[in-house]
């Protein structure tokens, strides 16, 4: 989030003032997302809205109360959604098209929703994500989580997924502070859109 930060400083001041959003998909606690509003709120964005997106039917009162406590709640929403159906994605993202400037996640990874994303971002849209991903070397995974090939980023996974039409901003490889674990800090922003066929895929 620290690397993300500035980059929607820039995107808030080269913009006008706007009912722009911001999502979290995956968002848990909503740690994430709160920092964020914070951040931005305390640098005189006062007119974004934070969306903390995740199935977790706890979230909307958790995440409420912690936006409360932060003093962001009037800032922030949550919206229970089930990020594997692909088709609800589409339609949120599709109802903020013109207002989204950011999607991001942490530690959650489903390719298809990924794709999704990518083909649904506006022009100047920002892309964030911080997920597990294959050691540089060569190396087998060897932590106990996650357990699933399937749920490990390849090395350059996201720099391919997002090779057309984006911007790479960051692609770096960090250690995580908990059991060193590769992860890989990635943020785009879109310069061009084309039509896509993302919704040929199913929910």
């Amino acid at each position: 989030m620290l690397q993300l930060l500035p980059i929607l400083g820039h995107v808030a001041a080269s913009t006008s003032p706007s009912s722009s959003v911001v999502m979290d998909f995956g968002c848990g606690s909503g740690r994430d997302i709160m920092f964020l509003a914070e951040e931005m709120r305390a640098q005189g964005v006062t007119s974004w809205r934070f969306y903390g997106v995740d199935h977790n039917k706890a979230g909307m009162a958790n995440t409420i109360a912690f936006a409360g406590r932060r003093g962001v709640h009037a800032a922030y929403s949550f919206v229970q959604m089930d990020l594997r159906k692909l088709d609800a994605v589409r339609g949120i993202l599709r109802k903020h098209q013109n207002d989204i400037k950011c999607v991001f996640g942490c530690r959650f990874l489903h390719r298809d929703l990924l794709a999704v994303v990518r083909d649904e971002l506006p022009v100047g849209g920002v892309f964030a994500w911080s997920h597990f991903a294959m050691p540089a070397d060569g190396r087998p995974w060897t932590w106990p989580h996650p357990s699933k090939p399937r749920d490990i980023l390849g090395r350059d996974e996201l720099v391919t997924l997002f090779a057309d039409e984006f911007e790479v901003l960051v692609n770096v490889f960090e250690s995580d502070s908990d059991h060193g674990r590769p992860l890989n800090q990635f943020i785009a922003v879109r310069r061009a859109k084309r039509h896509h066929t993302s919704d040929k895929a199913s929910s």
